[in-house]
């Protein structure tokens, strides 16, 4: 998460770093930063005291907690949620969570380079929500059809 912090703030965001169960328990508790403009939440993270070890799959789901905590005391505050959890589970329940709420926003950090998300957090404070690309979207809703033979696009994932 380093590397995305460090190009937010040389992109001139204020941006403040929480890593310690600790003080993750602050922020989802409106204790600590409750004026935050937008959270970038690691979905990976150690559960700590917050949550328990077999909700978090020890440490794998534990920003999922957390993004969902947030929302609940947060309702209208954007949420980034990035991953580089290989598991297809942990990438599916973000991208539902994503789907179901306009200001959020699940990133995989093998597809975002930090530049890309300071774009698309400056994108989202421009325009007042998350932008997909063109191609993104294109390339979301490729399906593949074996049983047909082909290759096929899903109009929904379109919207």
């Amino acid at each position: 998460m380093r590397y995305y912090v460090a190009e937010l703030e040389r992109e001139g965001f204020l941006t403040v770093l929480v890593s310690a169960p600790p003080d993750v328990a602050d922020v989802v508790r409106g204790i600590s930063h409750p004026d935050a403009a937008m959270f970038v939440v690691d979905v990976m993270m150690p559960p700590g005291g917050l949550y328990r070890d077999d909700v978090t799959q020890s440490g794998l789901y534990t920003g999922i907690c957390v993004a969902r905590d947030l929302r609940e005391r947060y309702p209208n505050t954007p949420i980034i949620l990035l991953s580089q959890a290989p598991f297809g589970e942990v990438q599916e329940s973000a991208k539902r969570s994503s789907k179901r709420n306009p200001n959020f926003l699940f990133l995989r950090k093998i597809d975002t380079l930090p530049h890309e998300l300071a774009f698309i957090v400056r994108s989202y404070f421009e325009s007042g929500r998350f932008k997909r690309s063109v191609w993104k979207k294109l390339w979301g809703a490729v399906t593949l059809r074996p049983s047909f033979g082909g290759v096929g696009l899903d109009l929904k994932q379109l919207k």
